[in-house]
């Protein structure tokens, strides 16, 4: 009850403020005015760029301690991928059962976190505009109030590629072309928290892997890639034996030869006396 609690609460939480960044973008108010400037400065590049270091030491402790909060609840650009994946799911193959374990590949996320990097020294802050998350969305939602082809263009790139990825893969331009995914997943990785999987609890039915959006479950095994996890909580929701928990640490197996042998028993587990495995069975008289 507690995770569906918090699943249904992360939702709602991220399509209301999905909804203020898309209200404080079109309205003309001052107090309009006043949110957007809030909101744009609590993201993480657009407080890269104003020295806003207080917004990025709070992200970066928030996402040591709990995970990727800022992508599943924060980021706009994330909630519309989420959006739009629920849509595919429900027209391709029933609502959250499309998705399979994909095998990361670092490389793509690495070279994007270094041309990040390297473009906020050099101070090339339009290439950086179009590498924010934040900054790409709003030029979605306002694509026809731009002044200039080029940010049309890139508003219209953005799009297309956020929506045909998000409707193939879930949350794969989060976990591939995204500079901020890749960095608060180097810090998810050592995380306090983290989803987990209780060897002792899963019968490898494959729900969760199917669930999830970052596709960084692998249930044949009963591991997740928490560098790739957004945090959705969807995998608890669908999980018939409750194996799935958010916590500190691991789980290890009560009887590690059980996840494997689908007949063993504990008794199968005891070493044979050697003295007994010394004797020879007498032969039967001729």
């Amino acid at each position: 009850m507690l995770y569906r609690a918090i699943r249904i609460f992360r939702i709602v939480f991220s399509l209301a403020f999905m909804a203020m960044v898309v209200a404080a973008a079109f309205l003309p108010s001052a107090h309009a005015q006043r949110l957007a400037h809030f909101l744009a400065h609590m993201e993480i590049v657009p407080a890269l760029l104003t020295a806003g270091g207080l917004w990025v030491s709070a992200w970066a402790v928030i996402t040591l301690l709990f995970g990727r909060i800022y992508c599943s609840s924060i980021c706009p650009l994330g909630t519309l991928q989420d959006v739009v994946s629920r849509l595919a799911s429900r027209r391709l193959t029933g609502p959250l059962d499309r998705y399979r374990y994909r095998h990361d590949r670092p490389m793509l996320r690495v070279l994007m976190l270094i041309v990040f990097v390297e473009c906020l020294t050099f101070g090339a802050t339009a290439w950086i505009h179009y590498m924010d998350p934040y900054t790409e969305f709003t030029r979605m939602v306002r694509f026809w109030l731009l002044g200039n082809a080029g940010a049309l263009i890139g508003a219209a790139v953005t799009a297309v590629l956020t929506v045909a990825m998000a409707w193939r893969g879930g949350r794969l331009l989060c976990n591939s072309l995204c500079p901020v995914g890749a960095a608060l997943g180097a810090l998810t990785s050592v995380s306090l928290t983290r989803f987990d999987i209780n060897p002792d609890l899963c019968v490898h039915c494959g729900a969760c892997e199917r669930t999830c959006k970052g596709q960084c479950i692998r249930s044949d095994v009963s591991i997740v890639d928490n560098s790739r996890c957004v945090s959705c909580f969807d995998c608890t929701a669908v999980c018939p034996n409750g194996a799935i928990t958010w916590r500190t640490g691991r789980h290890r197996l009560q009887w590690p030869l059980l996840q494997r042998t689908s007949a063993a028993t504990p008794s199968a587990l005891v070493a044979p006396n050697p003295q007994q495995k010394m004797k020879q069975p007498s032969s039967p008289a001729q």
